[in-house]
């Protein structure tokens, strides 16, 4: 094939022209991080100039997920590392990575103070908040009202906190103040013996020692830490009718001069 001048001319117009365009092939991109950890709602948005139209669009991702492939921008996209190949109508491309970022997980840390006896009220909640965005809103939920990130005085029961940051992101955690339940009977009391039966129990539950002539006084508690009902035993036995009670787990505190002893017993 045989080329003139005019012709040669015309061919390296064409190639200047195609080598300009591939050049002049620019991606414009802006981020929206995620808002929340491990929310699902950053986005991607790019501007393509030069080139010839129309452009295609080909994403990948090592560590996000929510591609929509084909799309320009991109939406609902988890935190991660995005890259985009743009290729134009005559083959040329150009490539890109964008980094979503996203906050750290909110955390709560708790230290817990169990009640000592029941009704003693002398448990305490105490939590630190860290991650998220910004200041923290504490919500608190429980058998007493509780604020803030200490509370004292406290009975046995569970405690719920909800914990929002600047974003709206929350956490939520269940906390339990317990009762400290002895387990073995002092020394001077260790020849007197309590029976608390049946257990479960369905009606009447009988709380009985083997000593006459005790002075022993006996309460029941729910597991809120509320006072139900008080017994003076006097004598060798005392019992509670539980049939009206809610099925559940109680505590039975007996008093003996200046030792209590507690007994968890259910309901059914």
């Amino acid at each position: 094939m045989k080329y003139n001048f005019k012709t040669l001319v015309l061919l390296v117009i064409v190639v200047k022209s195609q080598i300009l365009i591939a050049q002049d092939i620019h991606i414009n991109g802006a981020i929206m991080d995620c808002s929340c950890f491990g929310s699902n709602d950053g986005s991607i948005y790019i501007n393509v100039m030069g080139g010839t139209l129309p452009y295609t669009f080909h994403w990948s991702t090592a560590d996000g997920s929510g591609i929509t492939q084909g799309s320009s921008n991109q939406y609902d996209l988890s935190g991660g590392s995005y890259s985009v190949i743009v290729t134009d109508y005559n083959s040329y491309s150009i490539s890109e990575t964008y980094t979503i970022n996203e906050p750290s997980d909110i955390v709560i840390n708790s230290i817990i103070q169990d009640e000592s006896c029941i009704g003693c009220q002398d448990g305490s909640i105490s939590v630190e908040v860290d991650g998220g965005t910004g200041i923290y809103q504490m919500i608190w939920a429980g058998p007493l009202p509780l604020s803030g990130n200490i509370n004292t005085e406290l009975v046995s029961g569970e405690y719920y906190l909800y914990v929002r940051d600047e974003n709206m992101c929350s956490k939520e955690v269940i906390l339990t103040v317990e009762t400290r339940i002895p387990t073995k009977i002092s020394s001077q009391e260790r020849d007197i013996n309590f029976k608390v039966y049946p257990n479960p129990v369905t009606t009447k539950l009988n709380v009985v020692n083997n000593k006459e002539n005790l002075d022993v006084f006996v309460e029941l508690f729910n597991m809120a830490g509320t006072k139900l009902e008080t017994r003076s035993q006097i004598g060798e036995s005392c019992s509670f009718d539980m049939a009206g009670y809610k099925n559940g787990t109680y505590l039975v505190k007996i008093i003996l001069k200046d030792n209590s002893y507690i007994y968890k017993i259910v309901k059914k």
